[in-house]
C-alpha cells in the first residue's frame, strides 16, 4: 500500500510538472531600418557675428538605397535663453546621402553619411545658441514622417 501511495505522490508531481503552463516568449525582434549615429557633428565650435554658416556631417545605417524611402532633416538653431528664440530654421525635404557598404555583415544595412549646411544671420557677440537636428525616414512623398530621429543638442557660442 505505501508502494501505490508513492507512486501515485510522485505521479501527480509529474502531472503538475507536466501541466505547467508558464511560457517564456523570444524578445520581439525589429529590425532597424534606418538610425542616425548618437550625436552629429559640427564643423567648429564657434561662428562669427556677422552671419556664419554650420556644416553638419551626420551618418548612420540605412536598410534601403533604392531613393523610395527618402531621409528628411529640420535643422535648428536656437538661443540659449529660457525662451529659446529661434534664430533659424531649415528643412530638408530630401537629403542626398552617400552610401556605402562598411560594416553591413554585422549590422545589416548600409552605411549613409551627408554633410548639411545651414546658415546663420548676424547675431550679437557672446550669445549662445543651440544647434539641433532631427532627422525622419519615410516614403517619398508620403504625409507620413516615418522613423523621427532627433540627434545633436550641442551649444555654440558666437565669438
Amino acid at each position: 500500500m505505501k508502494k501505490i501511495a508513492l507512486f501515485l505522490l510522485i505521479a501527480s508531481g509529474v502531472v503538475i510538472w507536466a501541466c505547467n503552463k508558464t511560457t517564456t516568449l523570444p524578445v520581439n525582434y525589429v529590425p532597424t531600418i534606418f538610425s542616425v549615429n548618437s550625436k552629429v557633428t559640427h564643423s567648429k565650435d564657434s561662428i562669427v557675428n556677422s552671419g556664419d554658416t554650420i556644416i553638419f556631417f551626420t551618418q548612420g545605417g540605412i536598410a534601403d538605397t533604392t531613393g523610395k524611402y527618402v531621409i528628411s532633416t529640420t535643422l535648428k538653431v536656437t538661443d540659449t535663453t529660457g525662451a529659446l528664440n529661434p534664430i533659424t530654421i531649415l528643412y530638408f525635404k530630401k537629403v542626398i546621402p552617400t552610401y556605402d557598404t562598411t560594416g553591413i555583415a554585422t549590422s545589416g544595412v548600409y552605411h549613409w553619411k551627408a554633410s548639411l549646411s545651414l546658415p546663420i544671420p548676424a547675431v550679437a557677440s557672446k550669445t549662445g545658441i543651440k544647434t539641433t537636428a532631427t532627422f525622419a525616414y519615410s516614403l517619398n512623398l508620403s504625409s507620413e514622417l516615418g522613423n523621427l530621429i532627433g540627434t545633436d543638442t550641442k551649444f555654440i557660442h558666437v565669438k
